[in-house]
């Protein structure tokens, strides 16, 4: 099974969000979402949260993660169980 992610982040107007959308074996499974938050007086923190494509829009599969790497695990296990 061949997964491909985007090389970039997508932009898609909201401030503090971005995605990258995954594929496997050419067809659009999902996509994992960056989402960044400034705290005042702290560090940019990060979550990663994980969208399956139904066909007809994105939907929101399980929490939220720490890494790219685990939400990207979720979501390959999602769409393969």
């Amino acid at each position: 099974m061949q997964i491909r992610v985007d090389d970039h982040w997508h932009y898609e107007g909201d401030p503090v969000a971005r995605d990258k959308r995954v594929y496997r074996e050419g067809v659009l499974i999902g996509r994992v979402r960056r989402w960044q938050f400034t705290v005042p007086g702290e560090l940019t923190r990060e979550c990663f949260t994980v969208e399956c494509w139904t066909g007809k829009a994105f939907e929101v599969t399980g929490e939220a993660e720490a890494t790219f790497e685990a939400a990207l695990e979720v979501l390959v296990s999602a769409v393969s169980g």
